[in-house]
């Protein structure tokens, strides 16, 4: 399925939804989860009408970070590819004021708190690369029932 044309423009009918603003950050287990508004929040109705994205961040093995986006989550789905895992590593996981950190060996992954989002990929040498404010969509129901893109018509 495709929702844009190039990488900036959507196609006619869709709108594209980005996580804005970092609500809340907790250590859920083996894994970082934040959850983000497609809006940032400034009072109580910024929260109406609009989804919430869950993302979360974990670590199968020393060297990788896996990141998983979700709304409405359903049933659990195979990736279509194998993922090897080590399944005695735990990766280094905390969380403060400023945001969430993954530690997965010589590989971190920030999440800024609040907004604009921000998740950021560090190596000891520095940046490797980030997600800013739209980089990361998330496709809305519009114009009938079918669950993306534009309505038939």
């Amino acid at each position: 399925m495709k929702f844009t044309d190039g990488f900036w423009h959507t196609r006619p009918g869709v709108e594209a939804l980005y996580a804005q603003d970092v609500r809340d950050l907790v250590v859920d287990g083996d894994e970082l989860v934040a959850w983000a508004s497609t809006r940032v929040v400034e009072r109580r109705g910024d929260t109406l009408n609009r989804p919430m994205l869950t993302v979360s961040l974990g670590s199968p093995a020393e060297g990788v970070i896996r990141v998983r986006v979700e709304h409405h989550e359903g049933g659990r789905r195979d990736p279509g590819f194998a993922v090897r895992s080590d399944a005695a590593y735990r990766p280094e996981l905390s969380v403060d004021d400023e945001g969430g950190v993954v530690h997965a060996g010589s590989l971190r992954a920030r999440v800024r708190r609040g907004a604009p989002w921000e998740l950021t990929f560090e190596r000891a040498a520095g940046s490797t690369t980030r997600s800013a404010r739209r980089s990361r969509p998330r496709w809305p129901r519009r114009g009938g029932s079918r669950p993306f893109g534009p309505a038939a018509g």
